[in-house]
């Protein structure tokens, strides 16, 4: 007889957040995508987990045990059989106030037909789960103010101010102005007319 000698499978995982930037307590999408790096052994995702996502595996279209076998990888990444997405949405970074970057990983675990059956009390291999991690981080921040006083004599006159910021206005005597959205490195420019 040949001795036919198994094939270990291989798997990856890939996670994204959407956006990276939010003010703390703000809504970030996870987006999964769990790939069959063998060519040869289809795999049975196992087990899917985030430590900042309770239940991920149970949760919408993370609900793995709706997930069919991953067939063998085809070589190419584009969506197909041998690969699975899914997507959560929670709020992130309330506790990071005024600014922190939250960082979380997400860990895979998959076997093929050996495995299932052995973990299943069938006839089988005692062959390991496979694992892999990734990660995704969301920068948080809280939004900044700037207050700006001037006082002259003569109270008459024009005054510019250039603060930090990607937005120009000009401000009437004894109005005001806020600024919004404003990155750092760039520059902007306040005139008040008295």
């Amino acid at each position: 007889d040949t001795p036919i000698k198994d094939v270990a499978p291989a798997v990856e995982i890939v996670k994204s957040a959407s956006p990276t930037r939010i003010l703390p307590g703000g809504d970030v999408t996870y987006t999964f995508t769990v790939f069959n790096r063998s060519t040869i052994e289809p795999i049975k995702v196992l087990a899917l987990t985030d430590p900042k996502i309770a239940d991920l595996a149970t949760t919408g279209t993370c609900d793995i045990s709706t997930w069919p076998w991953l067939t063998p990888d085809d070589g190419d990444d584009a969506a197909g059989t041998d690969q699975r997405t899914c997507s959560v949405t929670i709020p992130v970074g309330a506790s990071l106030a005024p600014f922190g970057t939250d960082l979380n990983t997400v860990t895979v675990e998959a076997g093929d037909d050996e495995i299932v059956d052995s973990e299943g009390g069938e006839p089988g291999t005692s062959s390991p789960r496979v694992t892999d991690t990734d990660d995704a981080s969301v920068d948080v921040r809280t939004p900044g103010s700037i207050t700006v006083i001037k006082q002259a004599a003569p109270a008459t006159g024009t005054f510019t101010f250039t603060l930090t910021g990607q937005q120009q206005q000009t401000v009437a005597a004894g109005g005001s102005y806020t600024w919004s959205g404003l990155d750092a490195g760039a520059t902007a420019d306040a005139t008040v007319a008295y």
